[in-house]
């Protein structure tokens, strides 16, 4: 249970930095480029959660919200170095 509760607060957390950085990265574009961002955001959004369900349903084992709330929190972690142009 306490690994769970750490790793909701953790998806809080990083969700939070996510909008952060998505926010800072968009008003620092030209128009042209907000757009797109925008779009992409929208369209990651969607292809995150399509693969979190696949991934979801690959789990296995006692504890496989946990699991895919670590594979989230993974995810989200790349978006942000996408958004801060790390792509390393």
């Amino acid at each position: 249970v306490a690994l769970g509760e750490c790793l909701d607060k953790e998806i809080v957390d990083i969700d939070a930095e996510l909008n952060r950085t998505y926010k800072a990265t968009f008003a620092s574009l030209p128009p042209d480029q907000q757009n797109l961002l925008r779009a992409s955001e929208r369209a990651w959004i969607q292809c995150r959660d399509a693969d979190l369900a696949l991934f979801e349903s690959f789990v296995r084992g006692n504890h496989p919200d946990i699991t895919v709330k670590a594979e989230r929190v993974r995810v989200e972690r790349e978006r942000i170095k996408v958004l801060e142009g790390d792509r390393a």
